[in-house]
């Protein structure tokens, strides 16, 4: 996962929302856990987007729509 402030990639992982497949060109919505990065959550705003990657390959993007921190909940 890459934001635009930052060329740096963070571990993430995605659990899709309501659909178990997902295909190019799919709309879907994501709760997506960034993985011992705990001071991103000063970084990044709901409106921002991301790329997601695969290794070095772009295998999608979208727009943070909430954030909650796991750890203070």
């Amino acid at each position: 996962m890459r934001f635009p402030y930052d060329n740096t990639e963070f571990l993430a992982n995605q659990t899709f929302i309501d659909t178990e497949l997902v295909f190019p060109g799919d709309t879907i919505n994501a709760d997506i856990n960034l993985v011992g990065n705990p001071e991103i959550l000063g970084k990044i705003y709901e409106g921002m987007d991301f790329d997601l990657f695969l290794n070095d390959n772009a295998i999608g993007n979208g727009v943070i729509t909430s954030i909650y921190d796991k750890e203070n909940d």
